[in-house]
């Protein structure tokens, strides 16, 4: 496997966020599309039909892990205006969850919008997806996803002009590390001394 992906394109996907106005819940984006689930398709056996779910690993923060089923339930959350990329048929957005919140002595369940942002690891090239509440562009700026009429996500870089922008299907899952866990991840690779056996190419699919 040959890793071509530079630190400039994961760069490249972070600003491509656009601005930071604290509009709601995911700041500028405030239309929602309906709810789906995230599975995955790949050439290595045992992955095919793996599903995506957000794990806790810290306040108000999830990694997007992988598991042969799930219950998540993620939405695609837009700009008013966003783009409609070519071979799409909805906004570009943020890739968004609810975090459920236990409320002591609330009878109605309470969930908090939380956004993908990529959690950088140097010294490997690799960029795990992370969930987190709300949008804090200043911080880390959101990347922007869409998918196209095949339900296939892509990872979105805005050009000087629509028809300029770039779609990236690369996605990876990766081996980590957290604490005592092991467990496989939704990544982006950038480094290009990533063996096979710690990260492997899939295809992530809406699954509705």
């Amino acid at each position: 496997m040959q890793f071509t992906k530079s630190t400039l394109l994961v760069a490249a996907l972070l600003l491509t966020g656009g601005a930071a106005a604290q509009d709601g819940p995911l700041g500028p984006y405030t239309e929602n599309t309906d709810r789906f689930r995230l599975t995955i398709r790949s050439k290595v056996e045992g992955m095919w039909g793996q599903y995506l779910y957000a794990a806790h690993v810290g306040a108000a923060e999830e990694l997007i892990k992988i598991s042969p089923e799930s219950s998540a339930e993620f939405y695609v959350a837009s700009a008013p205006g966003a783009p409609i990329p070519y071979f799409s048929v909805k906004p570009v957005g943020v890739l968004a969850w609810d975090l459920p919140i236990n409320t002591p002595g609330e009878a109605s369940a309470m969930v908090a919008a939380s956004s993908m942002r990529f959690v950088e690891e140097t010294a490997d090239g690799i960029s795990l997806a992370a969930l987190n509440v709300g949008v804090d562009e200043k911080i880390i700026p959101q990347p922007l996803i869409g998918f196209d009429r095949e339900g296939r996500m892509y990872a979105y870089v805005a050009g000087e002009t629509d028809d300029d922008a770039e779609l990236y299907y690369e996605w990876f899952v990766c081996k980590t590390t957290f604490g005592q866990d092991k467990f496989d991840t939704l990544a982006w690779v950038h480094g290009k001394n990533v063996s096979d056996d710690k990260c492997i190419e899939v295809t992530i699919v809406q699954d509705i």
